[in-house]
């Protein structure tokens, strides 16, 4: 289970409704914790623990855990590094911290086998005071052990933003559930290896979240892309049609339709321009061609719409044309349509539009074109782009493909969070790709969703199998596309 910090504020407000208190909950996490930091001490023979608390319910985890430490015989020393605790509960669970335990300052960091962070808690935002920065960096430079209590602080959980002054632990302790911004970059890079320990609260994500979030993983692919049946042939597995390219941007069309046509759809036509058409022809000859004039929306359209197909792709390399192409496509479609790059420009300020199509419309925006979506600043987008993502989702109805070095996947009620990738898909062309690839995907049958997030981890995962043997700095799209059948058979479809 994967959750945002809302969700687990609600999380333990449903624990509270049944019965269950936050102090018992604090009892638990303290004790949770302090079973692994014995394991840890015992394993490596070593004694001295200092737990850094901060004025909050985390130092509370941390003052608990204290107390079991040196219950075991170890040497605990707690730094508040905010001064005393503020909250009840912190303020509770210090008054009770066992005479044993030293209260000291920061000297004794360099003594540590183990540091245990337990300043700020998931709902942090914003910058660490410069006085916790000092003492972070005596911990960062520390050759101890450290562990995250629920996770680093200067780690915003929603975003996976974090703080100038943050430091690298080698495990993050959570509690009840992972939490998304943990698992997003660049905190990722901070929590080390993320262990869940349960604390009692009742696992029922309808009561406290209005969202499902998925880890994608290697075997995401296999469980939702249809089998290659025997006696197939190309009707069986669909038909792609992609309105794509222009004479500024031929290198689209050329991306988005090899892509395509190497989903493992039956059959891929491509609606261009003449140039376009004329010059892909022997580069892919494999695909079909139509030439339209886009500056006649009428005439494109009809001949668009009097082929069938069971799935179309609009954007890519579209360029400055008349926005009606891409409106009459919504609401005329009577397949799963994807829009990307231009073709989401070209109604970003007429989006709800998107609410006449007759089938399921997929928007795949990275987060300028996102901003431009919802009228925010791309900063505003950043800050918080899941959010914003499933409010467009359940606003217009349709699929966000929510593209970043994380990608996030919803319907507005599903979110699929896609990690796999590198830098190899940092540059011009990678969309392209991906949105042919989702559109042979969803033509081949697969529900709209789960194609989305089966793309958008098969084009993570080829890059990461290309960077095997291949600098990420030097692979470009076509080598992307080349790989796909080889990695289809790596993941067993």
């Amino acid at each position: 289970m994967i959750l945002t910090p809302k969700a687990m504020r609600n999380a333990e407000k449903y624990a509270v409704d049944c019965g269950i208190s936050l102090w018992e909950l604090m009892c638990n996490a303290g004790y949770e914790l302090s079973k692994i930091v014995r394991k840890i001490a015992y394993d490596k023979m070593v004694k001295n623990v200092v737990i850094l608390c901060g004025k909050g319910n985390n130092a509370g985890d941390g003052y608990v855990c204290a107390n079991h430490l040196i219950a075991d015989g170890m040497n605990v020393s707690v730094i508040n590094v905010l001064g005393e605790p503020k909250s009840e509960l912190g303020i509770k669970a210090f008054s009770l911290l066992d005479d044993r335990v030293k209260i000291s300052d920061e000297s004794v960091i360099t003594e540590a086998d183990i540091i245990i962070d337990a300043v700020f808690g998931t709902g942090f935002k914003g910058d660490l005071p410069e006085n916790v920065k000092t003492i972070f960096i005596l911990a960062e430079n520390s050759s101890a052990y450290r562990i995250a209590c629920d996770c680093p602080s200067g780690v915003d959980c929603l975003t996976g933003k974090v703080s100038n002054g943050s430091f690298h632990f080698d495990e993050t302790v959570t509690f009840h559930s992972e939490k998304i911004g943990c698992l997003l970059k660049p905190a990722t890079e901070y929590c080390g290896e993320i262990k869940v320990c349960d604390i009692g609260i009742p696992y029922d994500l309808e009561k406290y979240s209005d969202i499902e979030i998925t880890l994608l993983d290697d075997d995401f692919p296999a469980d939702v892309m249809p089998e290659r049946i025997a006696d197939g042939h190309k009707g069986t597995f669909g038909k792609a049609n992609l309105i794509c390219g222009s004479n500024q941007y031929k290198g689209a069309a050329a991306l988005s339709l090899a892509s395509a046509l190497r989903s493992g759809v039956g059959l891929v036509e491509l609606f261009s321009d003449k140039e376009i058409c004329d010059s892909l022809f022997t580069q892919l000859p494999e695909a079909i061609y139509t030439k339209i004039d886009k500056s006649d929306i009428d005439a494109s359209i009809s001949k668009i719409t009097s082929k069938k197909s069971t799935a179309t792709l609009i954007g890519c390399g579209l360029g400055d044309c008349d926005k009606r192409l891409v409106e009459e496509m919504i609401s005329q479609s009577v397949s799963p349509l994807i829009i990307d790059a231009d073709g989401i420009n070209l109604i970003s300020e007429n989006i709800n539009v998107v609410l006449n199509a007759k089938d399921k419309v997929i928007l795949t925006p990275h987060p300028a074109e996102l901003s431009r979506i919802c009228g925010v600043s791309v900063e505003e987008i950043l800050a918080d782009r899941l959010l914003y993502a499933v409010k467009v989702a359940k606003d217009l109805n349709c699929i966000v493909v929510s593209k970043g070095a994380d990608t996030f996947i919803t319907d507005g009620k599903t979110v699929y969070l896609n990690k796999s990738g590198n830098t190899a898909l940092s540059k011009g062309g990678s969309g392209d790709i991906l949105a042919g690839l989702i559109c042979g995907i969803v033509a081949q049958g697969v529900e709209p969703l789960k194609a989305c997030a089966c793309g958008c981890y098969i084009l993570g995962k080829t890059a990461e199998i290309l960077s095997e043997s291949l600098s990420e700095r030097g692979i470009i799209g076509s080598d992307i596309i080349s790989a796909l059948p080889y990695v289809f058979k790596i993941l067993d479809i």
